[in-house]
């Protein structure tokens, strides 16, 4: 995982993380060194015609004070993925929603879903140009894939990030021993640590592990599925977006 912005083509990786759990839990030094590479990195490409592509909050914010400081006219686009929740957004984050309520300066935002965008509008007091619901899908279409796999088994498959505390992975590898069936077939794609992925092998026959995929590999496997897991647990604000977002997804 990255704290990454594209511009036109070129993608800038400030600060690589292995995982998400790194991510989340960045330290000082790692967040200081973030926000002073975005910097120098912003004044070397931000310029005028520049289409600036970014998920992280607080470098769109930066984005944003720098636009209006060299005064270009570049364009600034900032994908949502994850929800904000001002009662429990930490200094930063509340600094950040604090600026870009008082300095409109993107052109575009977009969301997986509609409850994330009225929220976020509401954050920043609607000071965004366009906005729109941009599901996290990747094909129209439905399809099965003729992959050698066998066709007398329900392929039953999760999308994204796994862990014990977050997700009821535990409940489901109790259903699978429950079901003892051995028609059934399960495909994981996301990224996972180590210890997740022996979970699985252990508890779960007939268990494909698949890690990080681009996009057009990602709808193979959408398509590939019978039946789409969804296993958040409502543990925090996010979860409670993430479910009906993950049924989008599967749709």
């Amino acid at each position: 995982m990255s704290a990454r912005f594209q511009f036109k083509c070129k993608y800038v990786d400030i600060l690589h993380f292995k995982d998400a759990p790194s991510f989340n839990n960045q330290g000082v030094r790692e967040k200081i060194t973030k926000y002073v590479r975005a910097v120098l990195c912003l004044f070397k490409y931000i310029k005028n015609n520049t289409i600036l592509y970014t998920n992280d909050l607080e470098i769109l914010t930066l984005s944003v004070i720098l636009k209006r400081f060299t005064k270009t006219n570049c364009r600034i686009v900032y994908h949502q993925f994850e929800a904000i929740e001002r009662e429990n957004a930490n200094f930063v984050k509340r600094i950040s929603l604090r600026v870009l309520s008082a300095f409109p300066g993107h052109e575009l935002a977009l969301f997986p879903e509609r409850n994330r965008l009225n929220l976020f509008l509401e954050l920043i007091n609607g000071h965004v140009k366009e906005s729109f619901v941009f599901p996290n899908t990747c094909h129209p279409k439905a399809g099965r894939l003729s992959d050698g796999h066998s066709t007398d088994r329900l392929r039953i498959g999760h999308i994204g990030n796994l862990s014990l505390e977050a997700f009821y992975l535990a409940e489901l590898v109790e259903v699978v021993k429950f079901l003892k069936h051995t028609h059934l077939e399960f495909i994981f794609a996301g990224i996972k640590n180590k210890d997740i992925e022996n979970y699985i092998r252990a508890n779960i026959p007939n268990a494909t592990i698949v890690g990080w995929l681009d996009h057009e590999s990602l709808r193979e496997v959408y398509e590939a599925l019978d039946v789409g897991l969804v296993l958040y647990k409502p543990v925090d604000f996010n979860t409670d977006y993430c479910a009906p977002n993950k049924l989008y997804e599967y749709w």
